[in-house]
């Protein structure tokens, strides 16, 4: 994996910096925010933990880049490099990003959110102070990635309807899509009320952890209905492509070859209904089979 060398608080220039964040320069277009270096970053308004999740936000967009096949793996790997040494930089090192949690790394494990945080993130949002307004954006935005699988900026950049949301299937085809200060709006207020919970109840959760929950259920119903036996990802059960073959050839009762084939239809298909267009990023959802 290709990084970039880790800047010396001590002895780095402004000049230095700034080759530490050129691939950060679509960073403002995004996310609304000015462009790095800036010296007082973590000093204009909020605390460190408060900015973070503009780079979160940033790094969500850029990962569902190399799903589209935008950008490739290792150009959104130098984006997490060049974040992780601007806050080594800036003393924040306490905040590095993992690059597991946005789907960068070579290793793959469950990204989906745990129950336990699901409910505590429902919980506290029933109890916030937070307006009525924005409760309801956040309860439709975390439904329609749980039930339909959407990714984060399709919430926030298209209107849905209560109709949309009892629907059996949503179509994203022709949907009207808001302007570029709406959407912006919409993504800094999310990821802001996220991080408030972060911060207060000190749990993990992602946005994009509902989407891959909602691939694992899609998997496992795929499953039901082509052999009539439900099986669980590789990702879900934390198995390697070899004993993930040999739990599904004996609970689905069938040859290793018919598993790989039926795997590998599935697979096509939830690529399909995930609007993923880098083949590659399904295993990022499910793990690898093969």
């Amino acid at each position: 994996m290709a990084t970039l060398s880790t800047p010396s608080p001590e002895n780095t220039k402004l000049s230095d910096i700034i080759k530490y964040c050129k691939p950060l320069s679509d960073f403002r277009k995004k996310t609304g925010y000015g462009t790095f270096p800036d010296p007082g970053f973590f000093e204009k308004s909020d605390s460190p933990a408060n900015q973070l999740f503009r780079f979160c936000m940033y790094l969500e967009l850029v990962m569902y880049e190399v799903e589209d096949g935008v950008i490739t793996l290792d150009t959104a790997r130098k984006k997490l490099d060049a974040i992780n040494n601007i806050l080594r930089f800036s003393a924040q090192s306490q905040f590095l990003i993992d690059p597991i949690a946005y789907c960068l790394s070579d290793t793959k494990c469950d990204q989906s959110n745990t129950a336990a945080a699901s409910e505590a993130f429902a919980e506290w949002l029933i109890e916030s102070d937070l307006p009525d307004y924005e409760c309801a954006n956040m309860g439709k935005l975390l439904y329609l990635q749980t039930c339909y699988g959407l990714r984060t900026i399709d919430c926030c950049s298209m209107e849905f309807s209560e109709d949309d949301l009892e629907a059996d299937t949503l179509s994203l085809v022709n949907r009207k899509i808001l302007p570029r200060k709406q959407i912006l709006a919409n993504l800094n207020a999310m990821y802001a009320i996220l991080f408030t919970f972060i911060l207060d109840e000190e749990l993990p959760f992602v946005f994009h952890g509902e989407r891959h929950f909602y691939a694992h259920n899609l998997y496992y119903e795929m499953w039901r209905k082509e052999s009539g036996v439900g099986l669980d990802c590789p990702v879900v059960l934390d198995l390697t492509p070899k004993d993930w073959l040999s739990y599904a050839s004996e609970t689905a009762v069938m040859e290793t070859d018919e598993v790989l084939k039926i795997d590998k239809r599935i697979r096509h298909d939830l690529q399909l209904s995930l609007h993923i267009k880098n083949a590659s990023c399904v295993a990022n959802y499910l793990g690898n089979s093969a």
